[in-house]
């Protein structure tokens, strides 16, 4: 186990405030995530690749933030990560 500081600027994308990224209810919170996946940039996309990028990189399926962060890119960008979220909203309400 290793401890380390990132900071989002080393990986090209901007810093936010909390303010930036806070949502007030579950109804916008459901509507960021669809921007999100529908290709909306700014602050709360990045947050979502950064996230998204650290999950990658700790389940082994990168070496390095940055590439990490290119496949969590590459994932939203094609439609893959929208259609995943599909997937997982049809295998829900079938259960």
């Amino acid at each position: 186990v290793s401890k380390s500081v990132l900071h989002p600027r080393e990986l090209g994308l901007q810093s936010a405030t909390l303010e930036q990224l806070s949502v007030s209810s579950v109804e916008e919170a459901a509507a960021v995530i669809r921007g999100v996946l529908a290709g909306e940039a700014g602050p709360r996309r990045d947050i979502a690749l950064l996230n998204a990028a650290a999950a990658l990189l700790v389940a082994g399926a990168a070496e390095s933030m940055q590439d990490s962060l290119g496949m969590a890119a590459e994932a939203v960008d094609s439609g893959r990560a929208a259609e995943t979220l599909e997937t997982l909203k049809r295998v829900s309400a079938d259960a």
